[in-house]
């Protein structure tokens, strides 16, 4: 079977921590089939101009995208100039974008046989799974991963978005309050909406201390993510803040970048917090497990999120966590054992929750909380799934 696969992005020596997830989910497909996957990456010439990839070329050279070992899958560069001025200069980006892919899956199509299914990875990638359709009458898949679906769809009309996702053969959501979004704003039945997960590498993400999570008189909790307004970061800088006031034993590690970091570097400093309140900047997702396990809680506070990939991590790894009840995170702490879930309309929210787990902190199980994880979100689990999917499709 041949698979094309349309993605956004791809993590590369420029940007390690970009869209991790793609690579291991195709990795993990590859090993487990016997499936050709060709994998069409959206590349940004635009990015070559910036003054951070310059610095980043006279340091290192070119950029690499991060190889996949496998002989069954073929990374191909879709390159493309984005116009990031005005909503019209974005449309006209994103329709170079897709112009650029249906000629390249054309000429590959010429080469090497027709692809049996397209599965297209947000909705900039199902317009070229439309557009496809309508000049040769591939069959193709759609997996929606948006945090924002209304943010996501605002470029075009409500008919050329129902059209796009109602002639996919089905539609995969992350989750089940995204599953809802797509029938509530776009009209999809229900019915055609699958629910599969992102999953998670239980092999590298793994317990190494042992099965009770750490007693140590000092917790140590751990924020992985975008430094923006959306993530909540700073709302959970400021809860630590308070906690550290009222001398609750507390130490903050952030991993991420992002816009938001030199604000929060200022408050930091301004405060006197540098003693407990690290940012360590972003890292590559293989170098995740071993912050994890110096850690005993993941926290996630964001304002919206379609999942939230680094809790199934932590969990794998046998963390528990707190999660805004924001759009995805909550379907992954479904079980008290697991942390705590709070309202994005309850102030004190991120605060009580916090307060709440620590004080029972002893009581939580690494090993439930690690096998629990793996039992839905394994790639033996969640591979499975997409496989048995695109076997019903082509079928």
């Amino acid at each position: 079977m041949r698979i094309a696969i349309i993605v956004p992005g791809w993590s590369s020596k420029f940007r390690p921590y970009f869209m991790p997830f793609f690579a291991e989910q195709i990795s993990n497909l590859s090993k487990r089939s016997g499936c050709t996957f060709d994998i069409y990456i959206a590349n940004s010439i635009s990015k070559y101009f910036k003054l951070s990839f310059l610095r980043f070329f006279f340091n290192n050279g070119f950029d690499q995208y991060d190889r996949i070992e496998s002989k069954n899958v073929n990374l191909i560069n879709v390159n493309y100039v984005n116009l990031p001025f005005s909503n019209l200069s974005k449309r006209i980006s994103q329709d170079r974008y897709i112009n650029a892919n249906l000629n390249l899956i054309e000429a590959r199509e010429h080469s090497f046989g027709e692809y049996d299914l397209i599965h297209c990875h947000f909705f900039t990638s199902a317009r070229v799974g439309f557009e496809y359709f309508n000049r040769k009458g591939r069959k193709y898949v759609i997996t929606e991963h948006a945090s924002d679906l209304t943010k996501s769809l605002d470029f075009y009309t409500d008919d050329y978005i129902r059209s796009v996702y109602n002639k996919a053969s089905t539609v995969v959501a992350v989750s089940n309050r995204l599953k809802k979004e797509l029938h509530r704003v776009v009209g999809i039945e229900l019915e055609k909406i699958s629910v599969i997960p992102n999953g998670v590498d239980t092999e590298k993400f793994s317990i190494v201390n042992g099965a009770k999570c750490r007693t140590g008189e000092i917790k140590k909790v751990l924020f992985i993510g975008h430094l923006i307004e959306r993530k909540g970061v700073f709302e959970l800088v400021k809860v630590v803040h308070n906690l550290i006031a009222n001398n609750i034993n507390v130490y903050l590690t952030i991993i991420g970048v992002g816009e938001l970091g030199g604000e929060i570097l200022n408050y930091l400093k301004v405060h006197n917090l540098s003693e407990f309140i690290e940012i360590k900047g972003g890292i590559p997702n293989h170098e995740l497990p071993s912050e994890i396990h110096k850690h005993d809680l993941l926290v996630l506070p964001s304002q919206k999120e379609s999942f939230g990939v680094v809790v199934v991590e932590a969990g794998a790894c046998g963390l528990p966590a707190i999660v805004s009840r924001c759009g995805g995170p909550e379907d992954i702490i479904e079980e008290e054992f697991l942390g705590s879930t709070y309202s994005l309309d309850d102030i004190n929210g991120l605060h009580d929750s916090l307060i709440e787990v620590l004080s029972k902190f002893e009581s939580y199980s690494s090993t439930m909380i690690r096998e629990h994880t793996v039992n839905k979100y394994s790639w033996d689990v969640v591979a499975e799934k997409i496989l048995s999917l695109y076997e019903v499709k082509t079928s």
